[in-house]
């Protein structure tokens, strides 16, 4: 099988923003955007600070959309254009580029407030944006 997966790491950063957003709402994207960024090793050069965050985006069962069900990646592999996914282009070059103010105070994990998930029990949001929580007390 031929892995769909973009192999531009703004790509795979922005459409992981996109899927996982769902939203046009620019805090929550950006908030997404810091716990992205917050779970990679900050590194000056920017070519190896594009590669860890694509490899965290990708990672098996971090994020749904890039579920490892070959059907989910082609439809990421895809994912349509609009004006959304560009405001998630320019957000994601922006925490690359280390531009990106964060919302989270250092988030690494996140939910919506809807959920309830058992990593969660116990511990207390760093933040709420756009109805989501998020934790920096976790990896």
């Amino acid at each position: 099988m031929i892995d769909a997966v973009p192999m531009d790491p703004v790509e795979v950063f922005a459409r992981t923003l996109y899927a996982e957003a769902r939203t046009p709402d620019l805090p929550a994207i950006e908030a997404l955007a810091a716990v992205v960024v917050n779970r990679v090793p900050w590194s000056a050069d920017w070519a190896v600070r594009a590669a860890a965050v694509r490899e965290a985006c990708l990672a098996p069962w971090q994020f749904a959309c890039w579920d490892p069900d070959p059907a989910t990646r082609a439809a990421m592999a895809t994912a349509p254009g609009g004006q959304v996914l560009k405001l998630c282009r320019r957000v994601a070059r922006r925490a690359l580029a280390g531009t990106l103010v964060d919302p989270t105070r250092g988030a690494t994990r996140y939910h919506d407030r809807d959920s309830a998930p058992v990593w969660a029990r116990g511990r207390a949001p760093a933040a709420e944006i756009g109805g989501v929580l998020f934790y920096n007390d976790l990896r």
